[in-house]
């Protein structure tokens, strides 16, 4: 995950405690261009003891001299294709610094994963946020006026009655893959800024938000391959006789910041709105 902000200190201990059982060993590592051992010192102090099964690494290596620190979301892909390279890495995940993944999250994940193997997709997650005036969930990526149609958008029912459904935003913040997947994305061109996002040069220079190249490091495969007739390919996975998302698809981004943010239209569609028939 990339971090930058020492403000974030408590939010990232939150996410870093919460990967400490998503998987039997687990490796965390904090890309950062901070360069202060006394912040890494309260890091460390801040989350779960570190141990042969649970490792967290601070990563500043050469994350100074990126020629814009938009690019900080980039930098996994090198750690990825070390650590793909030893076999005993089994999956990875890329988040960002304020998601809370959970072991239901991930659980979610690979039983999904074998439900929907054979038709080229893959379980995805969806951002959520607490709305405080309404008391209720928000979907982070949705605008004012969203509603997805179930009927009218592209959906798969698995052989054991699983409903995964394909939505027109596909953005999540991260991604997470085994290493069938890890493999098809070192392959591809989303794996290479300068393939994926040729003009990377000319959005950094964009001060106030560089027009989607942070974005794009964790698009990953999301718009690769994408099967005839989809948006992309995550699905989640939905109930629709009750008109829901499954919560085990659901991922806390912790600021809260975009559902009760004044004057912003991200994050105004509460989770239990976002579908109709």
């Amino acid at each position: 995950m990339a971090h930058a902000d020492k403000n974030k200190l408590q939010i990232l201990a939150t996410v870093i405690k919460a990967q400490e059982h998503l998987m039997d060993e687990v490796h965390v590592c904090v890309i950062t261009d901070i360069k202060d051992e006394q912040y890494f010192a309260e890091i460390y102090a801040a989350i779960p003891p570190v141990n042969d099964r649970f490792k967290v690494e601070i990563f500043n290596k050469d994350c100074d001299n990126l020629p814009s620190p938009w690019l900080l979301t980039w930098v996994h892909k090198q750690l990825m294709l070390e650590r793909f390279a030893d076999e005993s890495y089994t999956h990875f995940m890329c988040i960002e610094d304020d998601m809370e993944v959970t072991k239901a999250n991930v659980n979610y994940w690979l039983a999904g994963r074998e439900k929907l193997r054979s038709y080229g997709i893959f379980p995805s997650f969806l951002r959520v946020e607490w709305n405080a005036e309404s008391k209720d969930w928000a979907m982070v990526e949705s605008v004012f006026g969203d509603q997805f149609s179930i009927s009218r958008s592209p959906k798969v029912k698995t052989e054991d009655g699983s409903e995964y459904i394909n939505l027109g935003r596909t953005y999540q913040g991260m991604f997470f893959y085994d290493r069938e997947l890890m493999r098809e994305h070192v392959d591809s061109e989303t794996f290479d800024i300068n393939k994926y996002v040729p003009d990377w040069r000319i959005r950094i220079q964009n001060i106030e938000w560089p027009l989607g190249v942070t974005e794009a490091a964790v698009m990953a495969l999301t718009n690769v391959n994408v099967p005839q007739g989809c948006y992309s390919r995550n699905f989640i996975q939905y109930h629709g006789k009750f008109l829901m998302v499954d919560p085990s698809c659901l991922v806390h981004h912790l600021p809260n910041k975009y559902t009760n943010m004044q004057g912003s239209s991200q994050g105004k569609v509460l989770l239990k709105e976002m579908l109709c028939q």
